[in-house]
Protein backbone atom coordinates (compact mmCIF):
# COMPACT_ATOMS: atom_id res chain seq x y z
CA UNK A 1 0.00 0.00 0.00
CA UNK A 2 1.39 3.25 -0.29
CA UNK A 3 1.22 6.37 1.43
CA UNK A 4 -2.24 8.21 -0.17
CA UNK A 5 -4.53 6.05 2.31
CA UNK A 6 -2.32 6.76 5.55
CA UNK A 7 -2.10 10.13 5.33
CA UNK A 8 -6.18 10.40 4.53
CA UNK A 9 -6.38 8.58 8.02
CA UNK A 10 -3.71 10.84 9.55
CA UNK A 11 -5.47 13.68 8.02
CA UNK A 12 -8.43 12.96 10.88
CA UNK A 13 -5.84 13.49 13.56
CA UNK A 14 -5.13 9.82 13.74
CA UNK A 15 -1.59 8.76 14.74
CA UNK A 16 1.06 6.39 12.90
CA UNK A 17 1.71 3.53 15.03
CA UNK A 18 4.28 1.79 12.82
CA UNK A 19 4.21 -1.11 9.98
CA UNK A 20 3.29 -4.33 9.75
CA UNK A 21 4.32 -7.66 8.43
CA UNK A 22 2.19 -9.57 5.35
CA UNK A 23 1.90 -12.22 2.99
CA UNK A 24 4.35 -11.95 0.46
CA UNK A 25 4.11 -9.79 -2.60
CA UNK A 26 0.60 -9.43 -0.83
CA UNK A 27 -0.40 -12.72 -2.24
CA UNK A 28 -2.31 -15.30 -0.46
CA UNK A 29 -4.67 -15.82 2.12
CA UNK A 30 -2.55 -17.41 4.58
CA UNK A 31 -0.67 -15.14 6.34
CA UNK A 32 2.70 -17.23 5.19
CA UNK A 33 5.96 -15.50 4.44
CA UNK A 34 8.99 -17.64 3.72
CA UNK A 35 11.25 -14.76 3.93
CA UNK A 36 10.22 -12.85 7.84
CA UNK A 37 8.04 -15.71 9.18
CA UNK A 38 4.13 -16.15 9.23
CA UNK A 39 1.67 -14.29 11.28
CA UNK A 40 0.39 -16.38 14.01
CA UNK A 41 -3.15 -15.41 15.40
CA UNK A 42 -2.75 -13.47 18.85
CA UNK A 43 -5.29 -15.70 20.54
CA UNK A 44 -4.76 -18.79 19.04
CA UNK A 45 -1.05 -19.69 18.92
CA UNK A 46 -0.07 -22.13 15.94
CA UNK A 47 -3.06 -20.60 13.99
CA UNK A 48 -2.95 -17.81 11.38
CA UNK A 49 -4.24 -14.46 11.00
CA UNK A 50 -4.96 -14.63 7.87
CA UNK A 51 -3.99 -12.88 4.99
CA UNK A 52 -2.98 -11.36 3.33
CA UNK A 53 -3.31 -8.07 5.77
CA UNK A 54 -1.97 -10.51 8.36
CA UNK A 55 -0.25 -8.31 10.08
CA UNK A 56 -3.21 -5.64 10.11
CA UNK A 57 -5.18 -7.72 11.73
CA UNK A 58 -2.77 -9.29 14.35
CA UNK A 59 -2.51 -6.02 15.50
CA UNK A 60 -5.93 -5.20 16.07
CA UNK A 61 -6.81 -8.57 17.33
CA UNK A 62 -3.93 -8.07 19.83
CA UNK A 63 -5.15 -4.65 20.90
CA UNK A 64 -1.66 -3.19 20.01
CA UNK A 65 -3.93 -0.04 17.99
CA UNK A 66 -7.98 0.16 17.20
CA UNK A 67 -7.54 0.72 13.14
CA UNK A 68 -5.30 -0.77 11.17
CA UNK A 69 -5.34 -0.30 7.03
CA UNK A 70 -4.63 -3.62 4.74
CA UNK A 71 -5.34 -4.03 0.92
CA UNK A 72 -7.63 -6.65 -0.78
CA UNK A 73 -7.44 -8.04 -3.91
CA UNK A 74 -8.69 -11.46 -3.46
CA UNK A 75 -9.83 -11.57 -0.10
CA UNK A 76 -7.09 -10.22 1.96
CA UNK A 77 -8.78 -8.28 4.23
CA UNK A 78 -11.90 -9.82 4.58
CA UNK A 79 -10.36 -13.42 5.57
CA UNK A 80 -8.16 -12.17 8.40
CA UNK A 81 -10.96 -10.02 9.22
CA UNK A 82 -13.02 -13.03 9.57
CA UNK A 83 -10.15 -15.50 10.76
CA UNK A 84 -9.36 -12.35 14.12
CA UNK A 85 -12.81 -11.41 15.01
CA UNK A 86 -12.56 -8.16 13.33
CA UNK A 87 -15.05 -5.51 11.10
CA UNK A 88 -13.15 -5.05 8.10
CA UNK A 89 -14.05 -2.78 4.96
CA UNK A 90 -12.62 -3.50 1.38
CA UNK A 91 -13.40 -0.48 -0.90
CA UNK A 92 -13.00 -0.05 -4.41
CA UNK A 93 -10.31 -1.17 -7.49
CA UNK A 94 -8.89 2.28 -9.36
CA UNK A 95 -9.62 3.82 -6.07
CA UNK A 96 -7.32 7.00 -5.50
CA UNK A 97 -6.11 5.29 -2.35
CA UNK A 98 -4.06 3.05 -4.09
CA UNK A 99 -3.13 4.67 -6.81
CA UNK A 100 0.70 4.85 -4.82
CA UNK A 101 0.61 1.01 -3.79
CA UNK A 102 2.47 -1.31 -5.11
CA UNK A 103 0.31 -3.36 -7.22
CA UNK A 104 -0.55 -7.24 -7.04
CA UNK A 105 -3.19 -7.02 -10.13
CA UNK A 106 -4.26 -3.74 -10.66
CA UNK A 107 -7.57 -4.03 -12.05
CA UNK A 108 -8.45 -5.89 -8.38
CA UNK A 109 -6.34 -4.06 -6.37
CA UNK A 110 -8.32 -2.06 -3.36
CA UNK A 111 -7.22 -0.68 -0.06
CA UNK A 112 -9.39 -0.95 3.05
CA UNK A 113 -9.03 -1.37 7.19
CA UNK A 114 -9.93 -3.52 9.89
CA UNK A 115 -11.38 -2.51 13.63
CA UNK A 116 -12.15 -4.47 16.79
CA UNK A 117 -15.47 -3.02 17.36
CA UNK A 118 -18.24 -1.82 15.02
CA UNK A 119 -18.00 1.82 16.44
CA UNK A 120 -14.70 2.28 15.30
CA UNK A 121 -15.58 1.40 12.15
CA UNK A 122 -18.35 3.54 11.90
CA UNK A 123 -16.54 6.41 12.98
CA UNK A 124 -13.55 6.09 10.45
CA UNK A 125 -16.51 5.16 7.62
CA UNK A 126 -18.30 8.91 8.53
CA UNK A 127 -14.85 10.32 9.04
CA UNK A 128 -13.36 9.25 5.72
CA UNK A 129 -16.49 7.79 3.52
CA UNK A 130 -20.19 9.55 4.81
CA UNK A 131 -22.84 7.98 3.64
CA UNK A 132 -24.48 10.01 0.15
CA UNK A 133 -28.29 10.64 1.10
CA UNK A 134 -30.33 7.76 0.76
CA UNK A 135 -32.83 8.09 -2.00
CA UNK A 136 -36.44 8.73 -1.30
CA UNK A 137 -38.02 5.17 -1.00
CA UNK A 138 -34.89 4.64 1.01
CA UNK A 139 -36.19 6.59 3.85
CA UNK A 140 -39.28 4.63 4.26
CA UNK A 141 -38.11 1.08 4.61
CA UNK A 142 -34.70 -0.68 5.75
CA UNK A 143 -32.18 -1.86 2.97
CA UNK A 144 -33.23 -4.77 1.66
CA UNK A 145 -30.99 -7.71 1.86
CA UNK A 146 -30.70 -11.50 0.90
CA UNK A 147 -28.18 -14.09 2.17
CA UNK A 148 -26.33 -16.88 0.32
CA UNK A 149 -24.81 -20.31 1.55
CA UNK A 150 -21.41 -21.28 0.73
CA UNK A 151 -23.01 -23.90 -1.40
CA UNK A 152 -23.77 -21.34 -3.77
CA UNK A 153 -20.24 -21.44 -4.98
CA UNK A 154 -19.70 -24.91 -4.45
CA UNK A 155 -18.13 -24.82 -0.65
CA UNK A 156 -19.14 -26.60 2.26
CA UNK A 157 -18.56 -24.75 5.15
CA UNK A 158 -17.72 -26.70 8.75
CA UNK A 159 -20.93 -27.73 10.39
CA UNK A 160 -20.56 -25.11 13.53
CA UNK A 161 -20.00 -22.18 10.86
CA UNK A 162 -22.62 -22.77 8.74
CA UNK A 163 -25.14 -22.36 11.57
CA UNK A 164 -23.73 -19.58 13.31
CA UNK A 165 -23.70 -17.58 10.32
CA UNK A 166 -27.39 -18.43 10.02
CA UNK A 167 -28.31 -17.44 13.09
CA UNK A 168 -26.27 -14.46 13.10
CA UNK A 169 -28.10 -12.79 9.71
CA UNK A 170 -31.54 -14.48 9.81
CA UNK A 171 -33.59 -11.75 11.25
CA UNK A 172 -32.04 -9.12 9.20
CA UNK A 173 -30.87 -10.53 5.65
CA UNK A 174 -33.46 -13.84 4.88
CA UNK A 175 -32.00 -16.65 3.13
CA UNK A 176 -32.42 -16.23 -1.15
CA UNK A 177 -35.51 -16.65 -3.33
CA UNK A 178 -34.50 -20.14 -5.23
CA UNK A 179 -34.67 -18.08 -8.60
CA UNK A 180 -32.16 -15.61 -7.29
CA UNK A 181 -29.77 -18.45 -5.99
CA UNK A 182 -29.69 -20.58 -9.36
CA UNK A 183 -28.89 -16.80 -10.99
CA UNK A 184 -26.25 -16.31 -8.94
CA UNK A 185 -24.64 -20.20 -8.91
CA UNK A 186 -24.87 -19.98 -12.73
CA UNK A 187 -23.03 -17.01 -12.91
CA UNK A 188 -20.69 -17.79 -10.52
CA UNK A 189 -19.62 -21.65 -11.14
CA UNK A 190 -16.15 -20.46 -12.76
CA UNK A 191 -15.67 -17.46 -10.40
CA UNK A 192 -12.35 -18.62 -8.43
CA UNK A 193 -11.02 -19.89 -11.77
CA UNK A 194 -11.90 -16.40 -13.40
CA UNK A 195 -10.13 -14.86 -10.77
CA UNK A 196 -7.12 -17.08 -11.18
CA UNK A 197 -6.72 -16.62 -14.52
CA UNK A 198 -7.69 -12.81 -14.92
CA UNK A 199 -5.07 -11.89 -11.18
CA UNK A 200 -2.07 -14.01 -12.16
CA UNK A 201 -2.17 -12.47 -15.77
CA UNK A 202 -2.05 -9.26 -14.32
CA UNK A 203 0.51 -9.91 -11.54
CA UNK A 204 2.93 -11.97 -14.31
CA UNK A 205 2.64 -8.48 -16.39
CA UNK A 206 3.89 -6.88 -12.57
CA UNK A 207 6.78 -8.97 -12.44
CA UNK A 208 7.68 -9.56 -15.67
CA UNK A 209 11.22 -8.45 -15.53
CA UNK A 210 12.50 -9.91 -12.55
CA UNK A 211 10.92 -13.08 -12.04
CA UNK A 212 12.89 -15.33 -13.64
CA UNK A 213 15.98 -12.70 -13.17
CA UNK A 214 15.57 -13.32 -9.57
CA UNK A 215 13.63 -16.03 -9.01
CA UNK A 216 16.00 -17.06 -5.76
CA UNK A 217 13.73 -14.27 -4.25
CA UNK A 218 11.18 -15.38 -4.22
CA UNK A 219 8.97 -17.55 -1.87
CA UNK A 220 8.86 -20.77 -3.85
CA UNK A 221 4.79 -20.75 -3.70
CA UNK A 222 4.22 -16.96 -4.87
CA UNK A 223 6.68 -17.69 -7.50
CA UNK A 224 4.54 -20.58 -8.72
CA UNK A 225 1.47 -18.01 -8.55
CA UNK A 226 2.41 -15.66 -10.67
CA UNK A 227 4.61 -17.76 -13.26
CA UNK A 228 0.85 -19.42 -13.83
CA UNK A 229 -0.24 -15.94 -15.71
CA UNK A 230 2.10 -17.20 -18.73
CA UNK A 231 0.66 -21.32 -18.77
CA UNK A 232 -3.02 -19.83 -19.28
CA UNK A 233 -4.04 -20.93 -23.01
CA UNK A 234 -5.94 -18.74 -25.76
CA UNK A 235 -9.03 -20.72 -24.91
CA UNK A 236 -8.85 -20.23 -21.09
CA UNK A 237 -8.63 -16.32 -21.52
CA UNK A 238 -11.42 -15.95 -23.80
CA UNK A 239 -13.47 -18.27 -20.97
CA UNK A 240 -12.21 -16.16 -17.93
CA UNK A 241 -13.24 -13.24 -20.01
CA UNK A 242 -16.42 -14.49 -20.80
CA UNK A 243 -17.24 -15.50 -17.02
CA UNK A 244 -16.22 -11.91 -16.17
CA UNK A 245 -18.45 -10.56 -18.14
CA UNK A 246 -21.75 -13.07 -17.08
CA UNK A 247 -20.49 -11.87 -13.03
CA UNK A 248 -20.92 -8.47 -13.71
CA UNK A 249 -24.13 -8.71 -15.25
CA UNK A 250 -25.31 -10.80 -12.56
CA UNK A 251 -24.75 -7.95 -10.17
CA UNK A 252 -26.16 -5.17 -12.03
CA UNK A 253 -29.38 -6.65 -12.26
CA UNK A 254 -29.02 -7.22 -8.16
CA UNK A 255 -28.80 -4.14 -7.39
CA UNK A 256 -31.84 -2.97 -9.52
CA UNK A 257 -34.11 -4.78 -6.91
CA UNK A 258 -31.53 -5.77 -3.64
CA UNK A 259 -29.62 -3.06 -1.36
CA UNK A 260 -26.86 -6.03 -0.52
CA UNK A 261 -26.09 -9.43 -0.60
CA UNK A 262 -24.62 -11.74 2.60
CA UNK A 263 -21.94 -14.52 1.60
CA UNK A 264 -19.70 -16.40 4.59
CA UNK A 265 -16.23 -14.43 4.16
CA UNK A 266 -14.57 -18.32 5.00
CA UNK A 267 -15.88 -21.80 5.34
CA UNK A 268 -13.80 -22.36 8.79
CA UNK A 269 -12.39 -20.38 11.63
CA UNK A 270 -8.26 -19.66 11.27
CA UNK A 271 -6.38 -22.33 9.92
CA UNK A 272 -3.41 -24.18 11.38
CA UNK A 273 -0.40 -24.42 9.63
CA UNK A 274 -0.81 -27.65 8.32
CA UNK A 275 -4.46 -26.79 7.20
CA UNK A 276 -3.31 -24.08 5.28
CA UNK A 277 -3.63 -26.12 2.36
CA UNK A 278 -4.08 -25.57 -1.54
CA UNK A 279 -7.40 -27.51 -1.28
CA UNK A 280 -8.06 -24.89 1.56
CA UNK A 281 -7.30 -21.87 0.03
CA UNK A 282 -9.63 -23.01 -3.34
CA UNK A 283 -12.19 -22.94 -0.90
CA UNK A 284 -11.93 -19.29 0.61
CA UNK A 285 -11.32 -17.79 -2.76
CA UNK A 286 -14.17 -19.49 -3.94
CA UNK A 287 -16.00 -17.35 -1.13
CA UNK A 288 -14.16 -13.76 -2.04
CA UNK A 289 -13.80 -14.17 -5.90
CA UNK A 290 -17.63 -13.14 -6.54
CA UNK A 291 -16.80 -9.49 -5.15
CA UNK A 292 -13.37 -8.94 -6.21
CA UNK A 293 -14.14 -10.11 -9.55
CA UNK A 294 -17.22 -7.74 -9.10
CA UNK A 295 -15.40 -4.87 -8.04
CA UNK A 296 -17.70 -4.13 -5.72
CA UNK A 297 -17.01 -3.00 -1.81
CA UNK A 298 -17.33 -5.41 1.28
CA UNK A 299 -17.66 -5.14 4.76
CA UNK A 300 -17.02 -8.11 6.96
CA UNK A 301 -18.22 -8.94 10.47
CA UNK A 302 -17.41 -11.37 12.72
CA UNK A 303 -19.04 -14.38 13.87
CA UNK A 304 -18.71 -15.98 17.18
CA UNK A 305 -18.11 -19.42 16.99
CA UNK A 306 -18.96 -21.90 20.26
CA UNK A 307 -15.53 -23.13 20.69
CA UNK A 308 -14.49 -19.24 21.00
CA UNK A 309 -12.48 -19.01 17.31
CA UNK A 310 -14.39 -16.89 14.97
CA UNK A 311 -15.26 -16.89 11.03
CA UNK A 312 -16.96 -13.66 9.58
CA UNK A 313 -19.95 -13.20 6.88
CA UNK A 314 -19.55 -10.54 3.62
CA UNK A 315 -21.67 -7.97 3.34
CA UNK A 316 -21.63 -6.46 -0.68
CA UNK A 317 -22.98 -3.20 -1.77
CA UNK A 318 -22.74 -1.72 -4.80
CA UNK A 319 -20.60 1.26 -3.64
CA UNK A 320 -18.14 2.55 -1.04
CA UNK A 321 -20.86 5.27 0.06
CA UNK A 322 -23.83 3.16 0.26
CA UNK A 323 -26.09 3.81 3.43
CA UNK A 324 -26.12 0.39 3.90
CA UNK A 325 -22.68 0.31 5.24
CA UNK A 326 -23.82 2.81 8.27
CA UNK A 327 -26.99 0.96 8.70
CA UNK A 328 -25.56 -2.31 9.27
CA UNK A 329 -22.85 -1.56 11.57
CA UNK A 330 -25.32 0.90 13.69
CA UNK A 331 -27.00 -2.66 14.42
CA UNK A 332 -23.66 -4.01 15.07
CA UNK A 333 -22.83 -1.48 17.45
CA UNK A 334 -25.88 -1.55 19.53
CA UNK A 335 -26.04 -5.49 19.78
Amino acid sequence: MGATAAFAILATSAALAGKTHLHEFAYGLTGENPHHGDVDHPRFPGRTSGGSSSGSAAAVAAGVVPLSIGTDTGGSIRVPAAFCGLYGLRLTPGDVWMSDGFPLAPSFDTVGWMTAVADDMLATLDALLPATSPPPAATTRPARGISLPAESVGVTCESDVAEAIAAAVRDWAPTAPPEVAREFTAAHAAGATTYSVLQSTEALAVHAAWLDLHREHYGENVWKLIDRGRHWTDAQRADAAFSLAAVRRFWTQFFLSYDFLVLPATPFPALTKAECTPANRARLLALTAPASLAGLPVLTLPVALPDGLVTGVQVIVNQCRSPVLHEVLRRCATC
